[in-house]
């Protein structure tokens, strides 16, 4: 996914450190549940084909891998882009099938491992096909929260598949009764973490893992934010793991924090090292009339790139109501993506209560914020995406 994108654009390695973002607390999803035909589901899924260079290439140096970020965030916006797309086909039934159902699941097509060139652009929603018609366009990349522990979200990657988009899979473990950084960077939850990994080769679509987001924002509980260096051990810890699984080549490592904003801390104490990470994602929303893209991010992609030359793009974020410059907000928002060279963002798109770092996010739900969105989409050129293959079986 992202891992490809850089690479495609630059073939030539990578050094340094990095990091970012800010977040909104707030409850998660937790997953996929369970399997719609019951009893957990099938076994693994045979995959048509093989993964195609999805190993991490090192050694890149840092004047070559700037450049490749700098054409990594130029590549969608150098032509216009003319005419919207057709609404995506739902995920629905297939052959009489119902969706979601075992036959549908492993006969539906998969995603190529390389998008097209463009911005990316994802989302966290619970009705992706509805978010794509809103915006005229396809999101490329879609947010799907697992707690630790529980099912492989094969639904949602399926689903999101269908309709030309890559799973981010945000792995959750900050919660009473999980088992702490530290016990898991000794090995707690290693059998789950095989299990995943065998989920994500059997099913045979590209995913990006982000363990623990947010893991600087102060609103985590405490073994997490006041433990930077049992976070690194576990961020480490998961990587090995998973990359030793059968799904390894499938994954792109993103590391995600909180940006620099408000009361958030710097997160370069929980930075894991650029071996174990592919793409930065900073997370920051604008929640206040003050709030521009240069005080949410700006500091933290200046300090990320002193570090590293890896890619970076808006991991979460959105505009609300309540800074009173909603539309204007989310052109600077693509202002500076563009200024910044960065890979694209993922849109928070749904309700929260409980002002002001929670507030309605929705698109759908503001015109002014739907027109303005659709009007950055228009002047941003191509958009990334991932084509479809197929079928699993």
């Amino acid at each position: 996914m992202l891992k490809k994108v850089t690479r495609r654009l630059a073939r030539a390695g990578r050094t340094g450190e990095g990091r970012g973002r800010v977040r909104l607390p707030g409850q998660r999803p937790e997953g996929a549940g369970p399997w719609p035909d019951g009893a957990g589901g099938p076994g693994p899924v045979p995959a048509a084909g093989a993964p195609r260079g999805r190993a991490a290439q090192r050694g890149r140096s840092p004047a070559a891998a700037a450049l490749a970020v700098t054409l990594a965030g130029l590549a969608g916006w150098g032509l216009l882009l003319k005419g919207g797309l057709a609404p995506p086909a739902q995920a629905g039934r297939a052959g009489g099938h119902p969706a979601g159902s075992y036959w549908a699941l492993t006969h539906a097509p998969r995603i190529a491992g390389e998008p097209t060139s463009g911005l990316m652009v994802g989302v966290y929603t619970a009705d992706l096909a509805r978010f794509d018609r809103a915006i005229g366009r396809r999101a490329s990349l879609s947010v799907c929260y697992l707690r630790w522990g529980s099912r492989f979200p094969a639904v949602t990657v399926v689903r999101a598949a269908a309709l030309h988009a890559e799973t981010i899979i945000e792995i959750e473990p900050d919660k009473d009764g999980f088992p702490t950084a530290r016990q898991i960077a000794r090995g707690a939850g290693d059998a789950w973490l095989r299990t995943i990994g065998g989920n994500i080769a059997a099913y045979g679509d590209p995913v990006t893992v982000s363990f623990e987001p947010e893991m600087n924002g102060p609103w985590h509980s405490r073994p997490w934010h006041e433990d930077p260096a049992g976070y690194v051990a576990a961020f480490r810890r998961v990587h090995a793991i998973l990359s030793r699984t059968a799904g390894g080549p499938w994954i792109t490592w993103l590391w995600q924090p909180s940006a620099i904003h408000l009361h958030t801390p710097d997160p370069m104490p929980w930075w894991p090292g650029s071996r174990y990470v592919d793409v930065i994602g900073l997370d920051g929303y604008f929640y206040s009339p003050q709030d521009t893209f240069s005080s949410i991010f700006a500091r933290t992609i200046g300090l990320i790139r002193r570090r590293t030359a890896l890619p970076i793009l808006v991991g979460e974020t959105a505009a609300g109501p309540l800074t009173g410059h909603q539309a204007r907000d989310i052109a600077g928002l693509f202002a500076g993506i563009r200024a910044s060279h960065l890979l694209g963002l993922v849109w928070y798109d749904q309700r929260q209560d409980n002002p002001p770092y929670h507030q309605d996010w929705r698109l759908e739900d503001s015109p002014a914020a739907l027109a303005a969105f659709r009007t950055a989409l228009s002047g941003a050129g191509p958009l990334a995406a991932f084509p479809r293959i197929g079928p699993r079986r």
